[in-house]
């Protein structure tokens, strides 16, 4: 959603083989993930309240996807319980964002509140972090499996962002 707003993104990642399938989604490679879906439905929830054929949200998704691929400039391994996150970048943001990453790597509160704090850390005086998270869950499943989460809500973030100043 925020490729008609920012000149430049960079992606992180911890695991290597996550950073290598967006490498090959970059490079285009027919055996990359397929991120099409996705990419439709943040056209099509943009364009929610206009009439808009198939036809017309389908170029349009793949203009997006054009334009996405030519904004990520850097594709980075992130470590984000170590105080300098980006390994090996020194740099700081306009713009941070993490989806469901900080509350879906750990069950331990004092560690969510150190990748959080460290997250913060990552944008530039007066940038913006925007943040979503599980909400007052210990835990979340895909397929079978169910993955430990620190049961964090909207005080806790309070919290890290007040120790941050």
């Amino acid at each position: 959603p925020f490729i008609d707003y920012v000149n430049n993104m960079y992606v992180t990642d911890y695991l290597s083989e996550n950073l290598q399938e967006i490498r090959r989604w970059l490079s285009n490679k027919s055996d990359a993930h397929n991120w099409d879906k996705q990419i439709k439905d943040i056209v099509r929830i943009g364009y929610h309240n206009q009439k808009k054929s198939l036809n017309f949200l389908n170029k349009e998704a793949k203009n997006k996807k054009i334009l996405l691929r030519s904004k990520i400039k850097n594709i980075i391994q992130c470590d984000a319980f170590i105080k300098k996150p980006l390994l090996g970048i020194n740099k700081k943001f306009d713009i941070v964002a993490s989806f469901y990453c900080l509350d879906s790597i750990t069950q331990s509160r004092v560690k969510w509140e150190k990748g959080t704090g460290n997250l913060l850390g990552l944008v530039k005086p007066g940038g913006w972090v925007i943040i979503s998270a599980l909400r007052n869950t210990s835990h979340y499943m895909v397929n079978n499996s169910i993955f430990p989460s620190p049961n964090i809500n909207e005080k806790d973030f309070i919290k890290v962002f007040e120790s941050i100043n």
